[in-house]
């Protein structure tokens, strides 16, 4: 009876360690989001998705999109990967994990918003200015995604501006242990 109670009080230790880790590492957060990105994106391919830019509407499967934001996560993990002993700050780290995180997961929602619930089994409609409540709403979701792209762009400038800051204070370091 002890030796299970001992098995399972290690079990727990481990899993608190394997926490611990993703507190130290949080990087391993974006292949994690990756990989979850990628199997919703196998959901998601019946899902269409369309932008309105200027007098022109751009469709295209919403798992495109998805399958592209699971590889830039990859990207970034692989990234932090090898650049982990150059970054300057963990507390940028997080905001750019964050920030990029939080994007990827109003993307991957946006197919709930983007549907006309009431037009279920419907045809798919474009709206023109003519019908201007419901255009205003289609108009309000182009601005909604437009702001979470420049929150997703913030972050990677996050990510930048850790990886520079850090690769200047390592070369500052370098320069003066020469002299």
């Amino acid at each position: 009876m002890r030796t299970s109670n001992n098995k399972s009080s290690a079990k727990i230790l481990v899993l608190g360690e394997s926490i611990l880790q993703l507190k130290k590492k949080p990087y391993h957060l974006l292949l994690l989001t990756s990989i979850l990105l990628f199997t919703a994106g196998l959901s998601a391919f019946k899902t269409a998705m369309d932008i309105h830019f200027h007098d022109t509407y751009y469709v295209f499967p919403l798992a495109y999109l998805i399958w592209a934001l699971s590889v830039i996560s990859g990207i970034f993990w692989l990234l932090y990967l090898t650049t982990k002993e150059i970054l300057f700050s963990k507390g940028l780290s997080w905001i750019h994990i964050i920030l990029t995180i939080a994007a990827c997961i109003f993307i991957l929602t946006m197919r709930w918003f983007m549907t006309d619930s009431y037009l279920a089994g419907m045809p798919r409609h474009y709206y023109d200015i003519g019908q201007s409540k419901t255009y205003k709403i289609h108009g309000n979701l182009t601005k909604t995604g437009l702001v979470i792209a420049c929150i997703l762009l913030i972050g990677q400038l996050a990510y930048l501006l850790n990886l520079f800051i850090g690769i200047y204070r390592r070369s500052s370091r370098q320069t003066r242990h020469q002299e």
